[in-house]
């Protein structure tokens, strides 16, 4: 009867730890469970800061290409603004009609004339004259060819367009 007793309390024995170790896996399992569910929880918060940083940083950087595309804008504004006030004439609702940037008497050494360019222009405004004065005295008599100065005070400053060919031809 002792090898039974001895064998019954061995069975006794293997079964307490059979239970106890189900017990430690039942609550290692347990352990494992709450650990994923709490690694889920984390990466749920860091995708959802990833996507809060990722859109905050896509919103800068576009408010910052926007802030440089409308600088350029108005900088190309301003420049455009400044060549027509320069070169152009006035234009808008309160335009006076006339050519704006610099006017009579301004010392603007871009507009100035070298002494040459002011010769030739000279030369070629007499030239105008004179020739207009001999196209004039080819239709007046020829007592008024012999004065041409007071020829010149007496008429107007127009040219007569006359109807016929013209004296080349």
């Amino acid at each position: 009867m002792i090898p039974l007793v001895i064998t019954f309390i061995l069975l006794i024995a293997l079964g307490g730890m059979w239970g106890l170790a189900s017990y430690e896996g039942a609550h290692a399992q347990a352990l494992q469970a709450q650990a994923l569910i709490t690694a889920n929880q984390t990466t749920q918060v860091s995708v959802i800061g990833q996507t809060v940083l990722s859109v905050v940083l896509a919103g800068l950087v576009l408010l910052i290409l926007f802030g440089v595309a409308v600088w350029l804008f108005q900088t190309r504004i301003k420049q455009n603004q400044h060549v027509q006030v320069r070169q152009g004439w006035q234009s808008g609702p309160n335009a006076r009609w006339q050519k704006s940037g610099q006017f009579a008497g301004s010392t603007d050494p871009a507009l100035e004339m070298s002494p040459q360019a002011l010769l030739v222009q000279q030369q070629m405004m007499q030239q105008q004259i004179l020739t207009l004065w001999m196209m004039r005295q080819m239709g007046q008599p020829s007592e008024m060819a012999a004065l041409p100065v007071a020829t010149a005070l007496r008429e107007p400053q127009t040219l007569n367009i006359q109807s016929g060919p013209p004296w080349w031809e």
